[in-house]
């Protein structure tokens, strides 16, 4: 179950430094604190299980958790047309 981050990056074709990549772990850690509170009451934990592929996610692309934090979805350019 751990590798499923970086499984998925692979699957894609996404080479290690792929800045596609970041907003799967980004948004994981962003969830991590509801996803410990609210499992804390199951016997098998499956917050651990994220928190590992997050961790290890991390580890294979050299990123640290500041580099999560800090990202931000790509701004687009233009705007829409108004409808007629």
């Amino acid at each position: 179950m751990a590798g499923w981050l970086t499984r998925r990056a692979e699957q894609d074709g996404w080479k290690r430094e792929d800045p596609r990549f970041v907003p799967l772990p980004a948004g994981l850690l962003e969830i991590m604190p509801w996803a410990h509170q609210w499992y804390e009451e199951w016997g098998e934990n499956p917050a651990r299980e994220f928190q590992t592929a997050l961790n290890k996610g991390c580890a294979d692309r050299h990123l640290a958790e500041a580099d999560l934090r800090d990202w931000r979805p790509e701004k687009r350019g233009g705007r829409r047309k108004a409808a007629d």
